[in-house]
């Protein structure tokens, strides 16, 4: 039933984002949805950048093969939230970390409307701060989440600016990058 949605959601063109689940910290946690392929799993970061011990963790297996999720982290420890009845209160799950994501591809189908669902899930994979083991793996996912960077790049329209920087010579060269 999740899956028909899902796949029904990307066929209609609406971004797949839901929280990976708050069965952390072992491994192959990751809960439906967001362990479907389609879906874009949201992991939590706590409030040091770290992985939260609950966020739940891959990699999922589908067809007897190993996928790594979740796809990205946001904060999700400790995140100020409007409470039943009125007032706020700190409340900490994927579930808290997943809104941020939502938030980033708000700003950035605001700056490119015509962005796929592949685009932007590329743009927020090859942006975010990648703070646990080098490249996608199964606690952070691609890393956290960068919205500055990510509007930066959808703004340029696919250009980034960079500096190669080198501690002796301090700036080597600058050069523009076409995606």
């Amino acid at each position: 039933m999740f899956l028909e949605a899902t796949k029904n959601c990307v066929t209609l063109g609406i971004f797949p984002s839901f929280a990976g689940g708050n069965s952390g910290p072992g491994a192959g946690t990751v809960g439906t949805p967001g362990g479907f392929l389609e879906a874009f799993a949201v992991g939590a970061t706590d409030t040091e950048d770290a992985i939260a011990s609950f966020s739940s963790r891959g990699p999922v297996t589908w067809d007897g093969q190993r996928f790594v999720k979740p796809d990205i982290s946001a904060p999700g420890k400790a995140v100020t939230s409007a409470k039943p009845g009125g007032g706020y209160v700190a409340m900490s799950g994927t579930s808290m970390a997943t809104p941020h994501i939502s938030g980033v591809l708000a700003l950035l189908y605001q700056a490119r409307p015509s962005l796929s669902i592949a685009e932007a899930r590329d743009l927020l994979e090859r942006t975010s701060e990648d703070l646990g083991e080098a490249g996608k793996d199964n606690s952070f996912g691609a890393g956290r989440a960068d919205a500055l960077a990510a509007a930066r790049v959808a703004v340029a329209a696919d250009r980034i600016e960079s500096a190669l920087v080198d501690a002796s010579a301090r700036r080597v060269a600058e050069r523009t990058v076409l995606d």
